[in-house]
């Protein structure tokens, strides 16, 4: 099952693919500097906390800026891509709550990556886990009619204009499958011209050369004709001379 969006993998020259390539390492720096940087941590948090940012790294690295294209036509590892890692920011959230910086990536990555219902539904749990983990499940009634409302809405609004944006690039790669389909069929077209040209050419020059060969044909034969009739003459002449003497009378 093909995604049905790879604009990362088939743009690179484009602006947004030198935006979104990088954004994921950006989140995850500021994120990192700033959880390292709280205060009251041991040295052993930290270092779990560099450690699980190393492995995140390293998961988008190589799922997602390393991925090759067929993976990217794919849903099912593109799936395991987004739910490793939205599980990873998870788990440092829980750690930090200034990771939610970083989980926010989940909201650009998901209709450029996956198919637009698997997008909605990744949109959905990257808005979950961003409205609840750093602050804990709410304690009250309104606080979680509250945040449910907050994750309704933000899904609503984000998975509508990803939507919006996806049907935007679909349509945009139609265009320019039927720009480049139109481009060929020139190209056929002006060889076939070119083809047909170069026979009419050829057709012409034939003719003209057996216009040229019946004329030369008819004025030799003619010629000859004319030189046979004459040399006929000129031997019954011989074979009959004409008497040139006169009969004398007394």
């Amino acid at each position: 099952m093909t995604t049905g969006s790879s604009a990362v993998a088939e743009a690179p020259g484009k602006p947004l693919y030198r935006i979104l390539v990088p954004l994921p390492y950006i989140l995850l720096g500021v994120a990192t500097t700033l959880a390292l940087l709280t205060p009251g941590q041991t040295t052993r948090e930290r270092l779990g906390t560099a450690a699980l940012v190393g492995l995140t790294a390293a998961w988008a690295l190589s799922m997602y800026t390393l991925r090759s294209d067929a993976w990217t036509d794919r849903t099912g590892p593109m799936l395991v891509y987004v739910g490793v890692q939205t599980a990873l920011a998870g788990v440092l959230m829980a750690r930090q709550p200034i990771f939610f910086v970083f989980a926010a990536i989940g909201f650009v990555q998901a209709y450029e990556i996956l198919p637009p219902v698997w997008a909605f539904i990744s949109v959905f749990v990257t808005s979950l886990l961003v409205n609840v983990v750093p602050s804990g499940v709410p304690n009250n009634v309104s606080w979680a009619v509250f945040t449910l409302v907050v994750i309704a809405l933000q899904t609503f609004l984000i998975g509508w204009f990803g939507l919006l944006g996806y049907r935007y690039t679909e349509q945009s790669h139609q265009r320019m499958r039927l720009v480049t389909e139109l481009q060929a069929a020139m190209a056929e077209n002006a060889g076939l011209h070119a083809q047909l040209v170069a026979q009419a050419r050829e057709a012409g020059v034939h003719d003209e050369r057996q216009r040229l060969a019946r004329e030369i044909h008819d004025t030799i034969a003619q010629g000859l004709t004319g030189i046979i009739t004459q040399v006929q003459a000129a031997d019954r002449s011989r074979e009959h001379p004409r008497c040139g003497s006169t009969t004398w009378t007394r």
